[in-house]
């Protein structure tokens, strides 16, 4: 479901690492070696680990369910319903330790406000579950941004959802308002679960939007780490060795070598340097490896490839002239994109150039 700026001056190139033919004996072993099944690996987790049903309380569920696109609804609420989702909850007696938490995270407003808000709460009996198992007060010993999180984990913003809605959406997930996904399903017995947390007492309706109650306290995915930051330092390695330090480009650096380009992407450019947006293996999926012959394969390359070293904050909006053909460059809230594809890794300083990695094939095709 989100990502500083930072001007490196390039450092001096000082050698190669690896010739041509060895890079490609390298390469070809790693495309054999990403081929081969992982399924006889000892301890590797079977099907139950996807499944949030199968997650323990504290533990970090994995969600691989899309997230559902839900049309705006204005919420109106019952009718003489005076109280808000914190007083419906305070008045019940069963979420003191909830309610406790949420007046730590200084979030006590939110439940008071007049936005729309669909609340999934656990009960005191599932914090008591959870204390068993990861050790008591683990939540109040949070500082208050980890709690935070935590707790809007247990809430959708802007929306009250009720357990109709949530039944029309069994397999996806909704977003949640610390934008994660959490995943909605019905088990064998027709109960609604969220990330495999029976609702046991659905629409508990409030001034201010829905609270559902449920019997175990969510824990969210791990957050994806935001590949624009933490970039590694400037490296005098040339892009073609950068590339095979990593794993997940062997498809572009095969086709690479099969274009003859090696070499080149180990040189400076005539001491004008290289960009290069990489997609990765995933981004060839689709892509049918066996047709693209020395020619083809060139031409692929150099569309992804600039002459010369352009950082993302040199990238204006508007055509990119590449090594061949032309793609569009487009700033917008949600990343930088190139040619259709976004930059999820960008300024990768290196002896020769800069790389930037991207998530797709640039497309010449795309305004």
């Amino acid at each position: 479901m989100k990502q500083t700026r930072i001007n490196h001056g390039l450092p001096v190139r000082r050698h190669r690492v690896f010739r041509s033919s060895a890079l490609s004996l390298i390469v070809l072993g790693s495309l054999l070696a990403g081929c081969s099944s992982s399924s006889s690996t000892p301890g590797t987790p079977g099907p139950a680990a996807d499944d949030p049903a199968a997650v323990q309380p504290g533990v970090r569920p994995v969600i691989n369910a899309d997230v559902a696109t839900l049309e705006p609804v204005d919420f109106t609420p019952p009718v003489g319903e005076t109280q808000n989702l914190y007083d419906v909850l305070s008045a019940s007696g069963t979420f003191t330790r909830l309610l406790a938490l949420v007046e730590q995270a200084g979030l006590s407003e939110t439940l008071r406000s007049d936005s729309p808000l669909t609340i999934f709460a656990p009960t005191d009996d599932a914090f008591a579950e959870l204390d068993t198992a990861v050790g008591p007060d683990s939540l109040s010993a949070l500082n208050a941004e980890e709690l935070s999180d935590r707790l809007t984990y247990h809430a959708v913003a802007d929306r009250a959802i009720d357990s109709m809605l949530l039944r029309s959406i069994d397999g996806l997930a909704l977003s949640m308002a610390n934008d994660l996904p959490a995943a909605v399903t019905i088990n064998a017995d027709g109960q609604l679960q969220i990330n495999g947390a029976v609702i046991e007492t659905p629409d508990l309706a409030a001034s201010n939007g829905i609270a559902h109650i449920i019997g175990s306290v969510l824990t969210p995915p791990i957050r994806p780490a935001d590949p624009n930051t933490n970039i590694p330092p400037p490296t005098s390695e040339d892009i073609a060795t950068t590339l095979l330090r990593r794993s997940d480009y062997s498809t572009l650096l095969l086709l690479i070598e099969q274009a003859g380009l090696t070499e080149s992407l180990q040189g400076d450019n005539d001491g004008q340097g290289w960009t290069l947006f990489a997609p990765s293996d995933t981004a060839f999926e689709n892509v049918d490896l066996s047709v693209l012959d020395a020619t083809a394969s060139m031409e692929l390359v150099q569309q992804h490839l600039y002459s010369g070293t352009l950082g993302t904050e040199d990238m204006l909006d508007g055509p990119l002239m590449m090594s061949l053909g032309e793609v569009q460059v487009l700033r917008s809230d949600s990343g930088l994109t190139v040619g259709g594809a976004t930059i999820v890794g960008r300024d990768r300083v290196v002896g020769n150039g800069i790389i930037h990695f991207v998530n797709a094939l640039l497309s010449p095709d795309v305004n």
